[in-house]
Formats: C-alpha cells, structure tokens, sequence
C-alpha cells in the first residue's frame, strides 16, 4: 500500500465520514487526520455519539478548535474530572 503524505498541503474543505472512529486519541486514523489542514471541516456519523464530554472533545475540538482545551491530560484534569 503506497502511503500519501499531505502535511505540506492545505485544503478549502475536510469532510471526515464515520466521527466515532477519531474520538480514540491514540489511533492511527485520529493522528492522521488531526495533522490535516483546511479551511472548514465537517465530521459526519451515522452512528449516535454519547453525550460524555470525553467524546464532545476527542472528536469534534481536537478536529475543528484544536488547543482550545488543551491536551488530554489537562482536559481530564480541569474539564472532565474537576
């Protein structure tokens, strides 16, 4: 499988299919698509999404504001746990 690598390239849109799958911060696919760079970004499911504030900031902050709350460990330490 030839891997593509798009860290120099800057796209108008994002549109990630199937959002559950990025709220595991340590995956592959969660790494690899936080390093994408676009103007305007859309995650899509067709799964429900549990309210947890853990998933709220796995999937949609890190991928549309990231830094806004920081990284995992000080979310877990001031947001998710005070």
């Amino acid at each position: 499988m030839m891997e593509k690598n798009y860290n120099d390239k800057k796209f108008d849109v994002a549109i990630l299919d199937e959002a559950q799958k990025y709220k595991n911060v340590s995956s592959l696919v969660k790494k690899a698509t936080s390093k994408l760079k676009s103007t305007v970004n859309f995650a899509l499911t067709g799964t429900q999404l549990k309210t947890a504030l853990w998933n709220f900031w796995s999937i949609f902050l890190t991928l549309f504001l990231p830094g806004y709350l920081d990284n995992i460990t000080k979310f877990r330490k001031n947001i998710k746990i005070p």
